[in-house]
């Protein structure tokens, strides 16, 4: 046996052990190696010394996010929604007023949508629709050449009405009923408490039996200042409509008004007018509509008409303008025949009359706002030449 075989086995062992050691110094080094690369490219990120953004916790910041999201959404679907609804256009203020050759006579369909077609392309939004007028006798009248009783053309009238509505639903349409107070037996009417009841009373059929919108209540005349039985019949008619049902009364305009520089006519009685706190008293009755009929003023000159129309205009919007109510006031355009010596055509004209109406805007200042529109007088008498002028001086203001 040799004696050198222990030192043989204690060599490999030592080598063995060698071989462990390096492994694991190679395995500290790339260790390190790695580390110093992660440490680098963190270094490069965020430097020392440099700012950097906060941590932050996202199941706090997500539902923020989510919200702003929905709402920016919604936005955008309001927008492209209105782009296709649009929104509803403005009504159209002006009048027109239409007598029984329409309301007492049957229409075919594409006549009556000629009509509607030339309302809407004119802006007239409201039409006051001739009914019937107090006879002498306190019926109410029909077809003068025959019984005159309202009864032989109710069933016209109410046919009327809804074959309108079909044709133009966004219009409101007034039934006018009329009263003289100056005719029959009896003279002056106004006062009788029976003939102001059976005006309330039919009035109230106007829009229960026949489907008006409203009543426009025609009282002539009432040229009297300060007259309170006219007050009592606008209340009675009132009260027996409904609040919820349309009133519009047909004024006289101031004649000649005492206490102001304009033309007047020497045919008239000087003083033929409503002081300003009468003219408050009307108004504060709250009607929905006020039409001063600002015609038949006996004047001789387009100017002198001018001039008289631009004081009603102004006068008026100013007392609406300081009671500051919502009764919409409409001016009065005549279009009508010759009836002299109150109306001259020559003189009384939708030129010359829009022209007065321009003036008293511009006097109004701020108050011009309470003017809705104008009301033309009337169908009957309308040409295509009418028709052009209403359009070219009022409708695009040339």
């Amino acid at each position: 046996m040799s004696l050198e075989r222990p030192p043989e086995r204690a060599t490999h062992k030592s080598k063995a052990r060698e071989r462990i050691e390096k492994r694991k110094t190679r395995t500290q080094q790339m260790a390190q190696v790695g580390g110093a690369s992660r440490r680098s490219r963190s270094a490069q990120l965020a430097p020392k010394g440099a700012f950097t953004l906060p941590t932050i916790d996202m199941k706090y910041i997500r539902p923020i996010v989510f919200g702003a999201g929905a709402l920016a959404f919604m936005a955008m679907l309001i927008f492209v929604v209105g782009l296709f609804t649009g929104s509803e256009p403005p009504k159209p203020q002006n009048a027109l007023w239409i007598g029984t050759d329409w309301t007492y006579n049957q229409y075919d369909t594409d006549q009556l949508n000629a009509l509607v077609a030339r309302l809407r392309q004119m802006q007239i939004g409201t039409v006051y629709a001739r009914v019937s007028e107090l006879n002498f006798d306190g019926t109410w009248t029909g077809i003068a050449n025959q019984r005159n009783r309202f009864d032989e053309v109710e069933s016209d009238v109410r046919a009327f009405v809804t074959q309108f509505k079909q044709a133009y639903p966004e219009a409101t349409l007034y039934g006018s009923v009329h009263f003289r107070v100056d005719i029959g037996p009896d003279g002056y009417r106004l006062n009788k408490d029976a003939y102001r009841i059976t005006v309330a009373d039919f009035s109230r059929q106007v829009i229960q039996n026949l489907g008006f919108d409203g009543v426009m209540l025609v009282v002539e005349p009432v040229i009297t200042n300060n007259n309170t039985d006219f007050l009592d019949l606008v209340r009675r008619v009132r009260s027996a409509i409904g609040e919820d049902s349309k009133l519009a009364l047909a004024i006289p305009p101031d004649w000649t008004p005492t206490g102001v520089d304009i033309p007047a006519s020497s045919e008239l009685q000087a003083g033929t007018a409503w002081d300003s706190d009468y003219k408050k008293r009307v108004a504060l009755l709250r009607p929905d509509q006020i039409v001063v009929l600002s015609y038949n003023s006996f004047l001789n000159s387009p100017q002198d008409y001018q001039q008289w129309m631009a004081y009603q205009v102004e006068t008026y919007a100013r007392i609406l303008a300081e009671l500051n109510i919502q009764t919409q006031l409409l001016i009065g355009l005549p279009a009508y025949q010759v009836a002299l010596p109150a109306h001259d055509p020559r003189v009384e004209n939708i030129e010359s009359g829009v022209g007065g109406v321009k003036i008293g805007l511009a006097r109004a200042g701020g108050s011009a706002r309470f003017i809705s529109g104008v009301a033309l007088y009337a169908l009957w008498d309308m040409t295509e030449v009418e028709w052009e002028l209403y359009k070219r001086h009022w409708l695009t203001g040339n």
